[in-house]
């Protein structure tokens, strides 16, 4: 009988654990709707590795950072949402810039330039005791010079918005964001709102298209004689199928981008009915350009290609990079109006000409 208790009373802690192991996996769950590679709790943020099973851990700060330098042009669109670009002291690259209180913090010295990789100028985070820098890949948090920022109690997180493959996904990174500098509410907030838009739209375009065909789409473009393309798991293969459109690398299991030989782009931009390609440029000529041999095909000859450099700012930037992580649903508003619709009035592409 004593064994039997024991036994009991075993079974009885093994349930009790289970339900509360389960209660946080549930819990965990319900917070992230979309996003995978992070995980947020009161009191600390866990950071995913995209390529592994390995994880980082952060621990709230008492005091929300009052200096941020970022590494993604990206990040800085969540933190105007959030109304928090006054935190930022340093940036990446000047010349990919749209937000003009950042443009002018350049120009007024109070935000300062910095390189990237290993060429990176970390003297003056040093010198200026800047508490936060976002990076822009799990990867570069091993590397020796953000090893270096750490020894000088400078954190480093790792903002992975970029490695997901739902638009929602990456735009759910501004409760990260949110979390850093103490906004949780106003970020929940934000994110439900662009969550309803987004899910509202999909399920209009749905109702639409029922009875219609879906056209085929080939995304990517050429660099250097190398063609890299959107990964079949990616978030742009996912706004693709949910506008509408029949991604001609659906199968493809990468959630970024990957490269293919001119061999496999030919026979795929043979069936496609429209191209859509991540250029800045608004001239069919100089997109040719980029690889002489889609020149006769007949998708060129047609002009059924369409760039997402419609919106270009002075600085040089692009407002599709710099917003889009934010406006899911004006992307996904776009490719419907492309695929379907008007394309003139879509917002931040255009069809090369």
């Amino acid at each position: 009988m004593k064994i039997l208790s024991k036994l009991l009373l075993l079974l009885i802690i093994i349930t009790i654990c289970s339900c509360n192991n389960n209660s946080e996996s549930k819990s965990e769950k319900k917070y992230n709707a979309y996003a995978q590679f992070f995980r947020l709790g009161s009191d600390r943020l866990t950071i995913y590795n995209p390529s592994g099973l390995d994880s980082i851990i952060f621990k709230r700060s008492s005091d929300p950072y009052s200096k941020i330098a970022i590494q993604s042009t990206t990040q800085l669109s969540f933190l105007e949402a959030l109304n928090q670009l006054d935190r930022i002291c340093a940036v990446p690259y000047a010349n990919y810039l749209c937000q003009q209180q950042v443009i002018s913090g350049l120009e007024q010295g109070r935000i300062r330039e910095i390189l990237s990789g290993d060429a990176m100028n970390i003297e003056f985070m040093i010198i200026d005791t800047i508490p936060l820098m976002l990076l822009g890949d799990f990867a570069d948090y091993k590397r020796p010079k953000i090893k270096q920022l750490r020894a000088f109690n400078i954190e480093t997180v790792p903002i992975l918005d970029w490695k997901e493959t739902h638009p929602l996904a990456r735009a759910e990174w501004i409760k990260v964001l949110g979390w850093l500098v103490g906004k949780d509410q106003l970020a929940n907030e934000i994110f439900d709102s662009i969550e309803q838009r987004y899910n509202t739209l999909c399920d209009s375009i749905a109702i639409e298209i029922k009875d219609k065909a879906r056209p085929k789409v080939f995304a990517g473009l050429s660099q250097k004689d190398n063609w890299y393309l959107p990964g079949g798991k990616s978030y742009l293969a996912q706004l693709i199928k949910d506008a509408g459109g029949d991604y001609l690398f659906k199968k493809n299991n990468n959630i970024a981008s990957f490269q293919a030989s001119f061999e496999t782009v030919f026979l795929q931009l043979e069936e496609a009915s429209v191209w859509i390609a991540s250029v800045n440029t608004k001239s069919l000529y100089e997109f040719i350009s980029l690889d002489k041999r889609v020149e006769k095909m007949s998708i060129v000859k047609q002009g059924n290609i369409f760039g997402n450099g419609k919106r270009l700012c002075a600085q040089g930037g692009n407002e599709y990079w710099s917003d889009g992580v934010i406006r899911p649903d004006q992307i996904l508003q776009d490719l419907y109006l492309i695929f379907f619709e008007d394309y003139h009035n879509a917002y931040f592409y255009h069809k090369l000409k």
